[in-house]
């Protein structure tokens, strides 16, 4: 089996836990990526060259794909072309022929960008895409030319997969209506780790987030609720910047925040110690205003790990993250994506109300983890065998 996307896998929960799923079951894996950052435990790993980067490779697709519809009035040429694109692409490159040289049982894709390619080198394999977002709604300011490439992909090859992954019902209710696909819900759970509640201070409610300094997130927002609440609640806030999340938005909060001495920050914690540093917490904050379609429907990594911590939940009316924070009564849901709406919320709790969410977080965290939601991949891939 080969597990192939643009990150990193060991340092992205989602294909990390894929590689080692697949490895459980019994497959021989391989991993490829753009960037592998120290030893993976896989048979082999690959590096994607250069060339098939995110940006120049969904270029390549946009140039293509723009010249094409240009010339839409000559029909026949022009399906014979985009029939031909995506063979072009992954065989005429050459770019990936040293790692598809093994034929391979299983290819699991974690970014639609390789979609094609994989799909022209499967053979007889099992095709297994990852659609860990709704991308054709990435991003609000995706391009128009990106757009036309991810929705000729989308068209092109979905249905070509034997499975389709996704992390939320949100995001395939819009595969449904959108390419007429039937996806299956693989929600992004961590390991489960024994754990208990720990204690609240009255005194002193320890709140948390964590995860990229992502402007579309607006992580400001948190800092505001803080301002309303009184001297009882502090947050930590542990926040990551890369290529794509820029180090001046980490520097802006830092400001805002600057003057209230009961927000504090601190470096990103290893993939590993996540849930044991958030332990300590006592609420875990999953407020993400629906700036983009996809965070509409989230249903992040934090979200599960903030349940797997033991934290009691505070979140918007986000419809996935809130149905099961109501289902499993581990938190509080707001009505609307409004600061003062959620302090109002956080300042009425009492210390027996917090530890209440904390102990029901204890029991979801039984089934909202890895070991459960991998059954569904398990069975899966044990009738593809």
């Amino acid at each position: 089996a080969i597990v192939i996307g643009m990150t990193d896998p060991r340092g992205n929960p989602r294909p990390r836990r894929m590689i080692e799923l697949v490895q459980s079951i019994g497959y021989k894996v391989d991993a490829a990526s753009a960037r592998i950052n120290g030893d993976l435990s896989v048979h082999h790993s690959y590096v994607i060259p250069a060339e098939l980067s995110r940006i120049k490779l969904v270029s390549k697709i946009c140039r293509k794909v723009s010249s094409i519809l240009f010339y839409r009035f000559h029909n026949f040429l022009a399906i014979n072309k985009l029939k031909s694109l995506a063979y072009n692409i992954s065989k005429g490159t050459h770019h990936l022929a040293h790692v598809f040289k093994n034929r391979y049982d299983l290819i699991v894709v974690e970014d639609i960008e390789l979609l094609p390619v994989a799909y022209h080198h499967k053979r007889n394999a099992t095709l297994i895409f990852d659609a860990r977002e709704y991308y054709p709604r990435q991003r609000a300011d995706i391009s128009p030319d990106k757009l036309k490439a991810v929705l000729w992909i989308c068209n092109q090859y979905l249905k070509k997969c034997d499975v389709v992954l996704t992390v939320s019902n949100g995001l395939a209710k819009e595969y449904q209506k959108e390419f007429g696909i039937k996806t299956v819900l693989y929600r992004s759970t961590p390991n489960f780790i024994m754990l208990a509640p720990k204690p609240v201070n009255p005194e002193k409610i320890m709140m948390v987030h964590h995860g990229a300094a992502d402007r579309h997130r607006k992580i400001e927002n948190l800092i505001d609720v803080v301002k309303k609440l009184d001297n009882r609640f502090h947050l930590d806030l542990y926040l990551l910047t890369n290529k794509r999340v820029r180090d001046d938005y980490l520097k802006e909060l830092k400001e805002i925040a600057a003057a209230h001495p009961r927000i504090k920050f601190f470096d990103p914690v290893p993939f590993d110690g996540i849930i044991p540093m958030l332990n300590k917490y006592d609420i875990g904050l999953s407020f993400i205003e629906p700036a983009v379609f996809n965070l509409e429907f989230a249903l992040p990594n934090k979200f599960f790990e903030f349940i797997q911590g033991r934290l009691m939940l505070a979140t918007g009316p986000s419809p996935d993250m809130a149905e099961l924070v109501k289902h499993y009564h581990c938190g509080v849901v707001t009505e609307r994506f409004d600061t003062e709406e959620l302090a109002d919320q956080l300042s009425k709790l009492k210390t027996i109300d917090i530890e209440e969410f904390k102990r029901n977080s204890h029991e979801a965290a039984k089934e909202l983890c890895f070991e459960e939601e991998s059954k569904k991949l398990v069975f899966i891939l044990s009738k593809n065998r």
